[in-house]
Protein backbone atom coordinates (compact mmCIF):
# COMPACT_ATOMS: atom_id res chain seq x y z
CA UNK A 1 0.00 0.00 0.00
CA UNK A 2 1.38 3.58 -1.23
CA UNK A 3 0.67 6.43 1.25
CA UNK A 4 1.07 9.92 -0.40
CA UNK A 5 3.19 11.66 1.91
CA UNK A 6 5.54 14.87 1.45
CA UNK A 7 8.71 14.51 2.96
CA UNK A 8 10.26 17.12 3.94
CA UNK A 9 14.56 17.45 4.47
CA UNK A 10 15.92 19.35 7.19
CA UNK A 11 19.60 20.01 8.29
CA UNK A 12 19.58 18.82 11.96
CA UNK A 13 21.88 21.67 12.92
CA UNK A 14 18.77 23.37 12.96
CA UNK A 15 17.41 21.01 15.66
CA UNK A 16 20.00 22.82 17.96
CA UNK A 17 20.63 25.89 20.46
CA UNK A 18 21.87 28.97 19.13
CA UNK A 19 24.48 31.15 20.75
CA UNK A 20 27.14 28.68 22.95
CA UNK A 21 26.08 25.14 22.81
CA UNK A 22 27.36 21.98 24.61
CA UNK A 23 25.72 19.20 23.72
CA UNK A 24 26.70 15.99 26.07
CA UNK A 25 25.53 12.28 26.52
CA UNK A 26 26.31 9.66 29.36
CA UNK A 27 29.07 7.28 28.28
CA UNK A 28 29.25 6.06 31.78
CA UNK A 29 31.83 5.92 34.31
CA UNK A 30 32.14 9.68 34.58
CA UNK A 31 33.08 9.73 30.62
CA UNK A 32 30.85 11.78 28.11
CA UNK A 33 30.77 12.55 24.65
CA UNK A 34 30.25 16.01 23.95
CA UNK A 35 30.39 18.60 21.41
CA UNK A 36 30.13 22.02 21.45
CA UNK A 37 28.80 24.49 19.16
CA UNK A 38 28.67 28.08 18.30
CA UNK A 39 25.27 29.43 16.59
CA UNK A 40 24.75 25.83 15.13
CA UNK A 41 28.53 25.69 13.97
CA UNK A 42 30.70 23.37 15.13
CA UNK A 43 32.68 25.14 17.94
CA UNK A 44 34.51 21.52 19.74
CA UNK A 45 34.18 18.60 17.67
CA UNK A 46 32.82 15.29 18.93
CA UNK A 47 35.09 14.35 22.20
CA UNK A 48 34.97 11.54 24.44
CA UNK A 49 35.75 12.94 27.98
CA UNK A 50 36.00 12.66 31.33
CA UNK A 51 32.89 15.14 32.22
CA UNK A 52 34.95 16.58 35.02
CA UNK A 53 37.90 17.64 32.54
CA UNK A 54 35.26 19.35 30.59
CA UNK A 55 33.83 20.83 33.17
CA UNK A 56 36.73 23.00 33.77
CA UNK A 57 36.95 24.01 30.18
CA UNK A 58 36.29 27.92 29.68
CA UNK A 59 33.98 27.49 26.57
CA UNK A 60 32.03 24.82 28.55
CA UNK A 61 31.45 27.20 31.55
CA UNK A 62 29.52 29.45 29.31
CA UNK A 63 27.89 27.23 27.21
CA UNK A 64 23.98 26.37 27.23
CA UNK A 65 24.63 22.83 28.24
CA UNK A 66 21.91 20.32 27.08
CA UNK A 67 22.57 16.88 28.58
CA UNK A 68 20.98 14.29 25.92
CA UNK A 69 19.04 11.74 27.32
CA UNK A 70 15.34 9.96 26.11
CA UNK A 71 13.63 12.96 27.40
CA UNK A 72 15.56 16.03 26.17
CA UNK A 73 15.23 17.74 22.86
CA UNK A 74 14.70 21.15 21.44
CA UNK A 75 12.98 22.24 18.56
CA UNK A 76 12.97 25.29 16.64
CA UNK A 77 9.79 25.23 14.90
CA UNK A 78 10.35 28.47 12.79
CA UNK A 79 13.52 27.54 11.42
CA UNK A 80 12.85 24.08 10.38
CA UNK A 81 10.04 25.67 8.83
CA UNK A 82 12.10 28.48 7.00
CA UNK A 83 14.59 26.10 5.80
CA UNK A 84 12.74 22.90 4.69
CA UNK A 85 13.04 21.40 1.07
CA UNK A 86 10.90 19.57 -0.75
CA UNK A 87 12.20 15.84 -1.47
CA UNK A 88 10.46 14.87 -5.18
CA UNK A 89 12.33 11.54 -5.44
CA UNK A 90 13.36 9.77 -2.54
CA UNK A 91 15.38 6.83 -4.27
CA UNK A 92 17.60 9.95 -5.28
CA UNK A 93 17.67 12.15 -1.80
CA UNK A 94 21.26 11.96 -0.62
CA UNK A 95 21.36 13.21 3.05
CA UNK A 96 23.88 15.87 4.33
CA UNK A 97 25.68 14.09 7.46
CA UNK A 98 26.87 17.22 10.18
CA UNK A 99 29.81 14.93 11.04
CA UNK A 100 31.54 12.53 9.41
CA UNK A 101 31.38 8.76 10.21
CA UNK A 102 33.64 6.63 11.87
CA UNK A 103 35.25 5.43 8.89
CA UNK A 104 35.51 8.67 7.01
CA UNK A 105 37.46 9.86 9.71
CA UNK A 106 39.76 6.99 10.17
CA UNK A 107 40.30 7.19 6.59
CA UNK A 108 41.35 10.76 7.06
Amino acid sequence: MLLNLTLKHIKSTYLRYEGLTCVTHDARRGFVFATIYKDSVIYMKDTYMFLDELKHQDHYQSANVIELDAQTYQINLSKIDLHKKHITDVHSFEPNYARLTEAEENAR
